[in-house]
């Protein structure tokens, strides 16, 4: 595994979340690229060992390239897709009818998730040998109206709490945003490159762990901080 690592590029919520998961796999940060085992570019024309950025845009050469779709940062994660979701919470908040396509679907997926994911392949010892794409999403397929209407229900709920206005029913358990199934053959990205990576190091694949209720509420969490 690397001992020592280089970041440039973006300086963001992505990036402030994978210096964090590396420093907790007691692997170094280097001030300067010439001192790193390891280079990573953060971002649109980056370079680096492995470049990682949202979709559609260009790299500026490396041996990894990563694309993250549809990709949940609280704090800090415009440039990599979060602005939509982001939107719709803003929306709610302030009363707005949210501004969505009624066929609109996407595969969130939590910052955490992503890094965790990423660093469990380039700590591995076989991640030398590895080159090439990898496309990184969410598993599941969510509708964008199951979202927003879960957005409502949770931006409902923390009013509740904070006028002390809650009843037996806005107390009962939110039922699940996924009202039904979503047909998504062919739309999601390829996510075996990525998913092979993570066995290969020893890992059981790529299976993200954090609850679209969990991200929805740290997103309004995080809008009411930046408010605040």
């Amino acid at each position: 595994m690397p001992k020592s690592v280089y970041l440039s590029g973006w300086e963001d919520g992505f990036s402030g979340a994978l210096r964090d998961r590396l420093e907790r796999a007691t692997v170094e940060l280097c001030d300067k690229e010439e001192s790193a085992e390891l280079t990573f570019g953060l971002g649109e024309n980056s370079s680096g060992d492995v470049v990682i950025l949202p979709p559609g845009l260009k790299t500026g050469g490396s041996r990894v390239e990563i694309f993250v779709h549809d990709l949940i940062i609280p704090f800090g994660g415009d440039s990599w897709g979060t602005s939509a979701i982001s939107k719709w919470v803003n929306e709610i908040k302030t009363g707005l009818e949210p501004e969505f396509d009624p066929e609109g679907i996407h595969y969130w997926v939590h910052v955490r998730d992503v890094v965790e994911g990423i660093c469990s392949i380039v700590v591995a010892d076989g991640f030398t040998s590895l080159g090439g794409r990898m496309d990184v999403c969410g598993r599941r397929a969510w509708k964008d109206s199951d979202i927003v209407n879960e957005i409502i229900q949770l931006w409902q709920r923390y009013q509740n709490a904070l006028s002390h206005s809650h009843t037996a029913s806005s107390l009962s358990s939110i039922s699940s945003p996924v009202k039904e199934a979503v047909e998504t053959e062919g739309l999601r990205p390829n996510l075996g490159p990525f998913h092979e990576a993570i066995v290969n190091s020893g890992g059981i694949g790529w299976h993200p762990t954090v609850q679209i209720r969990t991200c929805l509420m740290e997103l309004i969490a995080a809008s009411e901080i930046t408010l605040g």
